[in-house]
């Protein structure tokens, strides 16, 4: 099997540092395969060589001027460098090449939605509902849609877009933590816990879920008053706080769990 076929292979199966070196190996053979430098661009970005990528995207851009699917890659990298403004373009030149490219749409409504102001969250989730018209099983494009949701408060329309988004792709942390905040927003508990506990086992070492956690159960616990709770919520901020000891917002609430337990024992 080629380099190019058996880096194909990898990437399909999720092994992703395994499938960049296959296409590093594909490029060598082969310098003028656009379709290699593309898949290169995209292994490099999934293990986090954001420059790299966009080396090798702009290769594929040299080599194919209007490669649709290299722009719509070098978009996705723009955002991760955060130039959401040149994202935003590369993508339009992306949409005007191919108009149905969904990746495309949902590429330039993330970097809308990173811009993060009013005019650009509505604009992002109009781009995210073209996306979804043009698949409605496009999963990305459900979870970020969920997350503009969340940022508007409309939490009863989160929870069936988060789910499905679950259902579709049950290794979207950023979904399950939607999830979870619909849910803890109604004070269904237990069902919260469960879906911030898939985002935590996901990616145990990212501190957002940690954080969640333990907010949802301090709130837990001011309905329950069930001392296990209090302490289960400590234990996730104190692990939240060891993932980012300089994170002033978590070691604020670690702080007020700690004077709840101190006036519930009267000491």
């Amino acid at each position: 099997m080629d380099a190019f076929n058996r880096g194909m292979q990898l990437e399909q199966q999720g092994k992703f540092a395994e499938a960049l070196a296959a296409f590093q190996e594909a490029v060598r053979d082969t310098p003028s395969s656009s379709l290699a430098w593309t898949h290169l661009g995209a292994m490099l970005q999934v293990t986090g060589d954001v420059q790299g990528s966009l080396g090798a995207f702009d290769r594929v851009l040299q080599l194919d001027p209007r490669n649709a699917f290299a722009l719509e890659g070098k978009g996705r990298s723009l955002n991760l460098a955060g130039s959401y403004q040149a994202a935003i373009a590369t993508c339009d030149q992306a949409l005007a090449i191919n108009p149905n490219l969904v990746e495309a749409h949902c590429a330039r409504g993330w970097a809308l939605f990173l811009i993060g102001d009013k005019r650009s969250m509505k604009e992002a989730a109009r781009e995210f509902d073209r996306a979804l018209a043009l698949n409605p099983n496009h999963a990305e494009s459900m979870t970020y849609k969920a997350g503009i949701l969340l940022t508007e408060g409309k939490f009863s329309k989160v929870i069936p877009l988060a789910t499905r988004a679950v259902a579709l792709n049950p290794s979207d942390a950023r979904a399950w933590r939607s999830l979870a905040t619909a849910y803890w927003n109604f004070r269904y508990f237990d069902a919260a816990l469960q879906a911030v506990q898939h985002a935590n086992d996901l990616r145990p070492n990212e501190q957002t879920a940690w954080i969640l956690k333990g907010g949802i159960l301090r709130n837990k616990f001011a309905f329950d008053r069930d001392m296990a709770t209090l302490q289960a919520a400590i234990e996730a901020l104190s692990h939240a706080i060891a993932l980012d000891p300089s994170d002033q917002d978590a070691r604020h609430a670690l702080d007020e769990c700690y004077s709840v337990f101190r006036r519930f024992y009267g000491r």
